[in-house]
This record gives C-alpha cells, sequence and structure tokens, in this order.
C-alpha cells in the first residue's frame, strides 16, 4: 500500500475501536524496503504494535498471528498452511500495477478474501469465521497447486 493508505489505516479510530472491542493488537510489520520510514508510521495506540523489520522472524511472528492482513506479500501464500484467516487490503491496486509493478496471477483469479476499502477490511474482520477462513485457505493452496500431505519426512 501507498505511505498515505497505511497511515490512515493506522490512525482510523473505528479501527482503533474494533481492536479494543475484540480484544486485538495489531502487529504492524513494514515490508524492508520502508524499514528507514518505520518513525513515519508510528502511532500511540495501545491496540497497534510496530515491529521493525528483523526485529522478529517473520515465520515466528506469522506462526503467532490469529489473522494476517496484507497487501501482496507473498506472505499470504505460506500463511494458508495455517488455515487461519487472510485477507488482502489493497486499496492501491490502480496505483500499485501503474508504476510497472507485475503479479504472479492476476489477482481477480485467485480465491483470496479482498478488501478495497477501509470499510471493506473492517466487513470481512468481522464476518470471517473459521470456517470460512479454513475453507478459504483450502481454495488458496488448490489455487498454488500445493500437495503438502504433512508426511514428507516419512518419504525420504
Amino acid at each position: 500500500m501507498e505511505e498515505q493508505n497505511y497511515k490512515a489505516f493506522l490512525t482510523d479510530e473505528r479501527l482503533h475501536d474494533l481492536l479494543s472491542r475484540h480484544g486485538l493488537v495489531l502487529n504492524f510489520y513494514l515490508h524492508p524496503k520502508f524499514r528507514d520510514y518505520m518513525h513515519d508510521f508510528s502511532v500511540d495506540v495501545p491496540q497497534i504494535r510496530m515491529i521493525s523489520f528483523g526485529e522478529i522472524p517473520l515465520n515466528r511472528l506469522l506462526m503467532s498471528c490469529r489473522m494476517l492482513i496484507t497487501d501482496y506479500s507473498s506472505c499470504a501464500g505460506d500463511f494458508a498452511l495455517t488455515g487461519r484467516p487472510i485477507i488482502l487490503y489493497q486499496a492501491d491496486i490502480a496505483q500499485y500495477l501503474e508504476k510497472d509493478r507485475t503479479m504472479y496471477f492476476d489477482m481477480k483469479d485467485s480465491p483470496y478474501f479482498v478488501a478495497k476499502s477501509q470499510q471493506e477490511l473492517e466487513g470481512w474482520i468481522c464476518r470471517l469465521t473459521p470456517e470460512m477462513a479454513r475453507q478459504n485457505c483450502k481454495e488458496i493452496l488448490a489455487f498454488y497447486k500445493d500437495c503438502e500431505t504433512g508426511h514428507a519426512g516419512e518419504s525420504v
């Protein structure tokens, strides 16, 4: 997401209320290319934890999360293995694609839950059930042609 979208997301009072109501903490982990700008995203909200790149290994951070909200990160595919909710927040997709960025696939063809506004994101957060998340993760893994059985070590 563009910088102004991140800032709007982090300072939105509805987000703060949502986090408080549900007893949630948002771990905000910026892409490494933005690490020099971390101070620009800082907010003084107890429910939002700013995590600098390298402070916590990404795999550990992902395993500790109950839900993943990301924009275009490939970590969403990895997180699908957990069966937990994934929401892609892509408020700036038109601008993102205009900057000569390409994707591995057309987002419209993917099974990800996508929010293109703060309101859509809040809607997904509130209505996603564990069963919806598990089913969506199965669809994401099938989309990537995953064939993980959990028994790879036995075949060595």
